[in-house]
């Protein structure tokens, strides 16, 4: 008895100092903001980028930038997301085409220059797909 006693005694009160421990963590001045503050949320083309999303967002870059005439510098990235394509043209079939049926695994890469948005789909592969696609829905 005297002994699942001072069990109960122990568990308590390292719960008691977790519990303390937590909330001095969430009362901390330097970890906490403002009341009304809203945080900043980063743009798209200050988020961190895997290393395959900078290779393909660089290759879009370059495609649109000697496609539209303009330098890569004045291209600007809008959104970039991983996306399962329904099949193997990536979100953008050709007429008279005919493609793999199966989920392909990619990137939606959203472009901006001189004001006009360009729309690239890829597939997973750094060095693989990279289809600019016009007039979807």
């Amino acid at each position: 008895m005297m002994s699942s006693t001072i069990t109960r005694m122990m568990i308590l009160s390292v719960c008691s100092f977790l519990l303390l421990a937590c909330q001095l963590t969430l009362l901390d001045p330097e970890n906490a903001s403002e009341p009304g503050a809203v945080s900043e949320v980063p743009d798209a083309s200050a988020a961190a980028l895997s290393q395959v999303e900078q290779t393909l967002l660089q290759r879009s870059t370059d495609e649109l930038a000697a496609e539209i005439g303009v330098a890569a510098d004045a291209i600007t990235l809008t959104e970039i997301e991983a996306v399962d394509w329904p099949d193997a043209s990536l979100g953008c079939p050709q007429p008279d085409m005919m493609y793999a049926q199966v989920i392909t695994s990619g990137y939606r890469i959203v472009l901006e220059a001189d004001g006009t948005t360009y729309d690239y789909h890829t597939d997973s592969n750094p060095d693989g797909q990279l289809v600019r696609c016009e007039n979807q829905e």
